[in-house]
């Protein structure tokens, strides 16, 4: 049972099972599922529970397995470091799967060792000069980098509306900016570049790049949030095609030492606070 009240609604665990804990809020029912011995949870998902009508404040209530699976999920799985390539077969049958309903919305969290991925609009001079190995792939954007520190997220849903990919990027550049924000970072979009930005006196920098891909009316493909990665790698080419601006980083700019493991908490909850509201 939860109970309503100025904080979010807890469900107390399952005795049960104790590798399953719920918590809810007035607009999700989560169920966060632990492997044992694991301090986190490897798969969380989320059901959005808007329609539901809750009594008046202080009285308990109850939601059944019934409710929750009659919803639209999100499912999100933690990766930890995992080669580009293989990431991308994973992507490619989760995709398939869920294009066809035979699984549940999902998002992958992950990090890539280093490499350099090109989208389908990567010119020739934006790539290394050196002859290093670049990844073609075919989602939207230009090149960039992925490696540790870095996060990356592939959201990969079936949209409520799947021509509108422009409101599913502003969607995920909510969450990035929320959780930016959450960590004391002043960042913004700006108009006609996409990601997630910071505007001051000194050169716009980007800390956080997307790139997308709408098949079947599901999305592949996603963003990489700069944490704490090297940033010299992207010295080696044009970032995303824009050759006046920088890269930065949540370290850089805050100045001081932060990790992946205490900003994927936070992401994760803006994420499916946010894409929640567009996928079907």
């Amino acid at each position: 049972a939860i109970q309503r009240g100025l904080r979010p609604l807890v469900f107390v665990e399952d005795t049960k099972n104790p590798y399953v804990r719920f918590t809810a809020d007035w607009q999700n029912v989560r169920c966060e599922v632990y492997k044992k011995g694991l301090a986190k949870p490897n798969c969380t998902r989320v059901c959005n529970a808007s329609h539901l009508n809750f009594p008046p404040q202080g009285s308990p209530i109850r939601l059944t397995c019934v409710n929750a699976t009659a919803l639209t999920t999100i499912a999100v799985n933690h990766y930890g470091q995992i080669q580009y390539l293989e990431a991308l077969e994973m992507q490619r049958e989760a995709h398939s799967k869920v294009a066809q309903k035979l699984k549940e919305n999902t998002i992958m969290l992950l990090e890539h060792p280093p490499v350099f991925t090109a989208g389908k609009r990567t010119l020739d001079f934006e790539r290394p000069s050196d002859g290093t190995q670049v990844i073609d792939v075919d989602r939207g954007g230009k090149i960039t980098w992925h490696g540790p520190g870095q996060i990356v997220g592939y959201p990969i849903l079936r949209l409520a509306k799947p021509t509108e990919l422009v409101g599913f990027v502003r969607e995920i550049e909510s969450a990035l900016i929320d959780t930016c924000n959450e960590f004391g970072l002043q960042v913004q979009r700006i108009k006609g570049r996409s990601g997630v930005w910071i505007m001051d006196d000194v050169n716009p920098r980007k800390i956080a790049a997307i790139g997308i891909r709408v098949a079947r009316g599901t999305t592949m493909h996603g963003f990489a949030l700069n944490v704490n990665p090297d940033l010299s790698a992207f010295s080696q080419i044009i970032p995303c095609g824009i050759a006046d601006a920088e890269v930065t980083s949540m370290a850089k700019e805050l100045k001081r030492e932060i990790s992946a493991s205490e900003v994927l908490p936070v992401l994760e909850r803006n994420l499916l606070s946010t894409l929640g509201k567009v996928c079907a």
